[in-house]
């Protein structure tokens, strides 16, 4: 999970997505310092709650298809993990379906 999130803060970095890349880096700082914070952050509205949410974001051109990608793959890692949310997996089927479609 850690290495998904990091690639998706680097994303982020390089789109231009300051705050998003800041709950993503956090979301690594937290990731072995504290496991309860981490899971609040990981599973909350800043990461897939609405408008400026991490998964909002827009990236331009392969970037767009490889975030979709990252954020389906963190989704699944959440579900197997056992911090999976309804919305996390509701965004997850969103992003595979444009994915599948050629639409990122």
């Amino acid at each position: 999970m850690i290495e998904t999130l990091r690639e998706l803060r680097d994303i982020l970095i390089r789109q231009d997505w300051p705050g998003q890349a800041e709950i993503v880096d956090r979301l690594i700082q937290l990731h072995d310092s504290d496991p309860e914070a981490f899971r609040q952050l990981l599973q909350g509205v800043d990461m897939w709650g609405g408008s400026g949410a991490v998964w909002e974001v827009n990236p331009l051109g392969t970037e767009g298809k490889r975030f979709g990608q990252l954020i389906v793959g963190l989704a699944d890692e959440m579900q197997a993990a056992g911090l999976g949310t309804v919305r996390s997996q509701q965004i997850a089927s969103t992003f595979r379906s444009w994915l599948a479609k050629g639409l990122l």
